[in-house]
């Protein structure tokens, strides 16, 4: 019911011929991780295969690197990890299954201010270089 609200569906079986923009599949995002924190088993099992997807860059990152069995800081940021502690706990077990000794945590401030500060810090730099 929920899901056809959300989508304008008239009822369940329209999802099957709708084609979903990205916005709309983004949009049962919450409704999933509800159901997944009452107990659904699908739902539960959604949010698990997303957090283990979401695991596989850094992943590929440490492994890369050589720092799989380095204790090294993984900083998650943006909205699915702030709205959902069950994703945020999933994606650190499938992170420590190979990297036991990551140091997972959330970013202490919004993505945005990450960016004007690299910014800033290369403009700095030209600057510096264009007065010598």
């Amino acid at each position: 019911n929920r899901i056809c609200r959300t989508l304008d569906l008239a009822d369940i079986t329209a999802m099957v011929s709708k084609q979903l923009e990205p916005q709309q599949i983004a949009a049962l995002f919450p409704l999933v991780t509800e159901a997944a924190e009452r107990g659904d088993l699908v739902a539960r099992q959604l949010c698990d295969r997303a957090a283990r997807d979401l695991a596989e860059l850094p992943l590929a990152l440490l492994k890369r690197a050589g720092w799989a069995r380095r204790s090294v800081p993984v900083v998650c940021a943006g909205g699915v990890f702030a709205s959902s502690p069950l994703i945020l706990r999933a994606l650190t077990r499938h992170l420590h299954r190979f990297a036991p000794l990551a140091r997972i945590s959330m970013l202490g401030c919004q993505p945005v201010e990450g960016a004007l500060w690299l910014a800033r810090s290369a403009e700095k730099k030209k600057a510096e270089g264009r007065r010598r």
